[in-house]
């Protein structure tokens, strides 16, 4: 049952990012996966928890790993560069869920933030942001720093193939200029005089 499982959640993030949440069906990804449909049924009830599932399967050690590449670091800046380098390449590493998070946002938002309830809220991370904005070294509530840096990060991901025809800047300047404007927006507020 278990090896059922882990096959069904590794299809099912390239199933989503194909057709999104209502062209997929769990019996759909079970059949791309190899597995009777009964007991990918039996395995997760709807489609909705299939994708949060498979979010969280993919995101919890990234999550995880923003942690710790962050660990010790007091400056918000340094925090917030530590940890978009660290979730810009494993969105580059991603496509797919890059993808299937696009298609599912415009599907159905109000389960994407059921997803981000699950998958990202409840880590260090989250409480090290939530710690920021506590002392006031970023504007807003937790709720949206958090949604503007990860919308801007998938953002930059969905538009990465203009990039070479709307400027010659490298990879690495194209994240300095990001984090410039996310910085800009966290510590000054979204307009400034």
């Amino acid at each position: 049952m278990q090896d059922s499982r882990k096959a069904i959640l590794k299809t099912a993030i390239t199933e989503f990012a194909k057709t999104g949440v209502f062209g997929t069906t769990i019996e759909s990804v079970a059949e791309a996966a190899g597995v009777d449909p009964a007991i990918a049924r039996s395995l997760f009830v709807d489609r909705n928890g299939l994708l949060r599932a498979t979010v969280e399967e993919i995101t919890s050690p990234n999550v995880a790993a923003i942690s710790m590449a962050v660990e010790g670091i007091d400056d918000p800046r340094e925090f917030v560069r530590a940890s978009m380098k660290h979730f810009d390449r494993f969105l580059y590493d991603n496509p797919d869920l890059v993808r299937a998070m696009q298609r599912c946002m415009a599907d159905d938002p109000m389960l994407m933030a059921t997803i981000y309830q699950t998958s990202m809220f409840p880590s260090e991370f989250a409480e090290r942001l939530h710690s920021f904005v506590e002392k006031g070294q970023m504007r807003g509530d937790l709720l949206s720093v958090f949604m503007m840096l990860d919308s801007l990060m998938l953002f930059a991901h969905w538009v990465r193939p203009s990039f070479s025809k709307i400027t010659d800047m490298d990879e690495d300047k194209v994240f300095e200029t990001r984090f410039e404007f996310i910085m800009d927006v966290l510590e000054n507020g979204l307009y400034t005089k």
